[in-house]
């Protein structure tokens, strides 16, 4: 009986995100340097608007049975474009400044933190390898950061924040900073691992941090920001709205890919890496935290982005 109810309750679970899935297919259109304004199949803004009459709790949805939204690239059903794969990553995207010192600028919560000095070990090493100068920036310094590995432990990760928490503080960690040349952004674990207010949790995520990804943009116009999924979490279930957090965590993602990949400025100053498909459950040390090796992995998902780029 136990293992017949597992069942049903997973076959439910996958069940909403199918139909979420179908709904960012052909009810969600991004920004493109407007709110709710038509996105063309060729990604400019038209003067037409899309009108909303979708209650669906998201500022830049559209209803694809509108006439004016009806020719939109989004609600013809183009998913290429959350493609992270389908990123046309060119060679001189990202470059040091006149010092020739590359500088990275990590910013999200205990995931970026990490354990001995996180990811930045694994991109560090490698960049380090291929002849590139760096310097991590951040107002934060890790304290049990491994130095014989990666001797630079600046960074901005707070351990158990949310999303809001960081848009509120970003400006000024960033006022306290070298200007970097690249920022890896990475958040929405601890707005989906614990408690959540209803089932919509995860799109009222996603549209957090795409405020977030626009107030990084708007620190100044030449750093390059690359945000990531997070990885995946181990099942629990949170009580309110009864729901597998793992499940929110895919929404999340999902949404978070389609919503980026439709902004302006994706493909020249924004970009998409993937943790989420780099890491699996068993790569984490407590259900939430990836392992040190694990850390390897996340590490090698931001310079699958950042080395076609430099």
């Amino acid at each position: 009986m136990d293992t017949l109810l597992t069942i049903k309750k997973r076959i439910l679970g996958y069940r909403n995100i199918i139909w979420l899935m179908f709904a960012l297919t052909t009810c969600v259109a991004g920004l493109n340097g407007c709110d709710a304004e038509t996105i063309s199949p060729e990604g400019q803004s038209d003067s037409k608007e899309c009108v909303d009459h979708l209650d669906n709790d998201l500022d830049y949805a559209v209803d694809c049975s509108d006439t004016d939204c009806a020719g939109t690239a989004i609600c013809q059903g183009d998913t290429s474009a959350v493609l992270i794969s389908a990123q046309q990553l060119n060679a001189g995207t990202i470059s040091a400044g006149a010092d020739g010192v590359l500088q990275i600028w990590t910013v999200g919560d205990s995931l970026t933190r990490g354990v001995d000095n996180g990811y930045r070990n694994q991109i560090w090493t490698t960049l380090k390898g291929n002849g590139y100068l760096v310097d991590f920036v951040g107002s934060a310094v890790h304290s049990t950061a491994d130095t014989e590995v990666c001797p630079d432990a600046d960074h901005d990760g707070h351990p158990q924040k949310k999303i809001g928490f960081i848009d509120e503080h970003i400006t000024d960690w960033y006022s306290s900073i070298a200007e970097p040349d690249v920022i890896l952004l990475m958040a929405g674990t601890n707005d989906l691992a614990w408690i959540v207010p209803n089932r919509t949790a995860s799109l009222a995520a996603a549209r957090r941090m795409l405020q977030l990804v626009e107030k990084t943009l708007a620190l100044n116009s030449r750093s390059i920001l690359i945000v990531s999924t997070i990885p995946p979490i181990s099942d629990a279930k949170i009580s309110e709205p009864e729901i597998e957090r793992g499940i929110l965590f895919v929404e999340y993602n999902e949404m978070l890919k389609r919503l980026v990949s439709m902004h302006a400025e994706f493909g020249n100053r924004l970009w998409l890496a993937d943790v989420f498909s780099s890491v699996t459950v068993n790569d984490l040390t407590d259900g939430v935290h990836p392992s040190r090796t694990a850390y390897d992995k996340v590490g090698n998902a931001w310079l699958e982005v950042m080395l076609p780029l430099l």
